[in-house]
């Protein structure tokens, strides 16, 4: 299990961006990039917690890919202050499959702090959002995503 824990973040893109690498494509581009690179770890059982992020200018991002779901992610303990950067999308989040995973890679997001898809099993514990300005974003979207548990959040 991959445990994310207490960092302070200020001035950013996006305060947590997971997306599953396991695609043919995106194996190529991490084999590319980092030579050494021998198997991708499957995007599962992550815990990011105690994460304070302070103007972040994009939602959080946990992303699998069709055929290769993020399993059991749960974040607890979330601070995040948006300024968001991009007016909302105009259609559908490209699938961008190919790909290197980063920060940004989907463009305008749909949600003011977190937007999850292709995803099995959820948990949002404790997330306490405040999105700056007017933006009409709700701040959780999610597309494809079986098993979401929300506890206790706290938007304002």
């Amino acid at each position: 299990m991959e445990l994310i824990s207490h960092p302070a973040l200020a001035h950013l893109h996006a305060p947590v961006h997971h997306v599953h690498p396991e695609s043919p494509a995106r194996l190529q581009k991490l084999h590319e990039r980092f030579p050494g690179f021998a198997t991708a770890r499957p995007a599962t059982r992550a815990e990011i917690e105690r994460v304070h992020a302070d103007d972040a200018t994009d939602a959080c991002t946990i992303s699998g890919v069709p055929g290769h779901r993020v399993e059991r992610i749960t974040m607890s303990g979330l601070s995040l202050r948006v300024a968001l950067a991009s007016p909302p999308p105009s259609g559908p989040i490209p699938e961008r499959v190919a790909d290197y995973p980063q920060a940004g890679m989907f463009g305008a997001l749909p949600a003011a702090a977190v937007y999850a898809r292709h995803v099995d099993g959820l948990l949002l514990r404790h997330v306490r959002v405040h999105v700056a300005g007017d933006d009409p974003r709700p701040w959780l979207v999610t597309d494809d995503v079986g098993g979401l548990v929300i506890e206790a959040p706290l938007t304002g």
